[in-house]
């Protein structure tokens, strides 16, 4: 069978714990900062020929949940080892891989005795105040008893997302104030992570925060000196450049016309500039967004009809005001008529702080005239952009985490007890000196033995004693793919390897299976 790699085992310890900390990758003289089990495999050298199926796995699974890579990784260490010993004690395969699966299904279908309510633990029935506040009846001369209640709903959300976040307090903040911006005047839970973006500065950390609306940057701009009285704003997919036009949409295409200047008095292109001139003209346009580049006549333009211009505005920004308005973008400034403005928008520049100028950068700030519909820029600051680069994909972590909890309105025990509880669970069910009972004692075995890795660092962390929340959906999930992934390694008799003597040397490449 295989050996375990001693780095593997290394890198899921240094995961395990309330606190997910920093990893510094150093290759050469470059550096790579962070704080992803998926990441940090991909930057690291493994000599296991089953790497790449192991990688391949946290990817798929990071890209539809963003959280739980850390227990995909873990369990399938856990299981690989102890499925190997029983492999090597005599045990059949076939048997393994039935009763595994049988017995993790065992486990899922118990899982709900240990289930936290997330409704309950943002609305406690108990707390009479917070139900008289939303009731109908209620007297808004009470001014004491309203402050009391809305500090009793920050707090019981703060909690959760920091038990959520496992003691992660760069971001835990921020996600909790989002939250509760979205909250309504109801019961319900909401929290909608499609109506947000997220906008990084390279700016002290303390600069970081939560801004009601959308907020573009993009280095070509124009503003005129006044004020708008009247906003009439175009989103244009493409780019603004007769190039773009004239040979289909395709930036990768050269075209060469050559002809003499006594053959033609006017080119195809002024005569499309003078079209876009008309048209940005007969719809009023005043503001331009614009997704590509923009031909330096249109600029000037736009500069001399006090029309703001941005352009290179990332299609994500884009995408979410167009889906909030309701509206689909143009691809062609051409194709455009009435129905493809937007005219309910607010509109002003935007400074993250009163000092901040940069010749370079320019923002708007873009806010939707309702309130029904609310858009949310959250301004993340780091002064290191490769730190920044970090936080932002561990704040989507968090995000993600917690829409797949308010979906669910389902949470399990963290820092491991989920884990405990399920080894205990599978211990109850395998008593005996059965198969049944070797291969259930061999999932209970993985199970408590990232229990005990958890455990050790909660040791090291004195300070963490509120204990921690893990999402439902992606844990399960995470446990399925695990236990996939010994399967298939266990089902390889044979691994061919086109160069066995540099095997050890972590240079040997895999070219098949028997």
């Amino acid at each position: 069978m295989f050996t375990l790699s001693a780095t593997t085992e290394s890198m899921i310890s240094s995961f395990l714990g309330p606190c997910k900390g920093n990893k510094v990758v150093i290759e050469d003289s470059n550096f790579h900062i962070v704080r992803c089990p998926y990441h940090l495999l991909k930057e690291t050298v493994t000599q296991d020929p089953f790497n790449f199926v192991v990688e391949d796995t946290l990817e798929s699974h990071h890209q539809n949940y963003s959280c739980s890579t850390t227990s995909l990784l873990a369990m399938w260490y856990f299981w690989k080892a102890e499925f190997s010993l029983l492999l090597r004690e005599g045990y059949q395969l076939p048997d393994i891989v039935t009763h595994s699966q049988s017995i993790l299904e065992t486990v899922l279908s118990h899982l709900h005795q240990i289930e936290l309510d997330l409704k309950t633990l943002i609305f406690p029935s108990t707390d009479k105040s917070l139900k008289m506040s939303y009731s109908r009846h209620y007297s808004a001369t009470k001014i004491e008893e309203e402050e009391v209640t809305h500090d009793n709903l920050k707090n019981c959300i703060h909690s959760v997302v920091e038990k959520l976040s496992h003691d992660d307090k760069e971001n835990s903040r921020l996600v909790s104030d989002l939250w509760m911006q979205q909250q309504s005047s109801t019961h319900e839970i909401k929290f909608c992570s499609e109506n947000m973006i997220l906008c990084p500065l390279t700016l002290p950390s303390s600069y970081s925060s939560i801004v009601e609306g959308c907020i573009i940057k993009s280095k070509l701009h124009s503003w005129c000196d006044k004020e708008l009285e009247k906003n009439y704003l175009l989103i244009i997919k493409g780019s603004l450049t007769h190039d773009y036009v004239d040979i289909g949409g395709s930036s990768h295409v050269n075209v060469t016309l050559r002809k003499k200047p006594a053959e033609v008095t006017i080119t195809k292109r002024n005569a499309w500039l003078q079209k876009c001139f008309i048209l940005l003209k007969k719809l009023q346009i005043n503001v331009l967004l614009v997704h590509g580049t923009v031909d330096d006549d249109i600029v000037c333009y736009c500069l001399a009809h006090s029309i703001c211009l941005f352009s290179h505005i990332p299609w994500a920004v884009l995408e979410i005001l167009c889906l909030t308005m309701k509206t689909s973008p143009c691809t062609y400034l051409l194709d455009c008529n009435e129905k493809n403005i937007l005219s309910s928008l607010e509109l002003r520049l935007w400074k993250p702080t009163q000092d901040f100028t940069s010749a370079d950068d320019k923002f708007l700030l873009v806010r939707v005239a309702s309130e029904s519909v609310k858009l949310y820029t959250v301004v993340l600051c780091h002064p290191n952009l490769s730190y920044l680069r970090c936080l932002e994909h561990q704040f989507m972590h968090l995000v993600s985490r917690l829409s797949l909890v308010v979906k669910s309105n389902k949470l399990l025990p963290g820092s491991g007890k989920t884990e405990e509880w399920c080894c205990n669970l599978v211990r109850r069910f395998s008593v005996g000196n059965g198969i049944n009972a070797k291969i259930g004692m061999a999932i209970a075995n993985g199970f408590i033995r990232y229990y005990d890795f958890v455990y050790r660092k909660l040791e090291l962390k004195d300070d963490f004693t509120g204990g921690a929340y893990d999402d439902v959906v992606s844990k399960v999930e995470a446990w399925k793919s695990a236990l996939c992934i010994v399967i298939m390694e266990l089902q390889c008799d044979t691994i061919l390897i086109n160069d066995p003597d540099n095997m050890t040397s972590g240079s040997s490449r895999l070219i098949g299976y028997l």
